[in-house]
């Protein structure tokens, strides 16, 4: 089936630009590298555990049309990090930086100022 409803907000399926793009993205990598990628997300260890042990100013973000990492995900790990900031980020799916530049740039240049005041 079609992957982009999957990955893109309901918002970014009208961007025709946007949808060129990610076809393209999508169309140029080789097969072995998405076998590759798919092996390791399946074999990887779960790694909440470790989330307690981040001690540098992190930011969580996702998409709030994000089907594959979903928000509620997002907040969830945000909570088992300390002093983590989650930036839910509207009118995208999970591809968000190229959906809503501006939010996501948004969130990174907040997560500067807090470190870097």
């Amino acid at each position: 089936g079609d992957m982009l409803p999957k990955v893109l907000a309901p918002s970014s399926l009208r961007d025709a630009g946007l949808i060129e793009r990610v076809r393209a993205m999508m169309a140029d990598q080789p097969a072995s590298g998405m076998i590759g990628a798919l092996a390791a997300m399946r074999d990887r260890p779960d790694s909440v555990p470790t989330l307690a042990t981040i001690t540098v100013p992190t930011l969580v973000a996702a998409g709030a049309g994000d089907q594959l990492t979903p928000p509620a995900d997002a907040r969830a790990m945000g909570a088992r990090i300390r002093g983590a900031e989650v930036a839910i980020i509207p009118q995208a799916g999970h591809l968000s930086p190229m959906e809503n530049p501006a939010a996501v740039n948004g969130a990174l240049v907040a997560l500067i100022r807090r470190v870097r005041p």
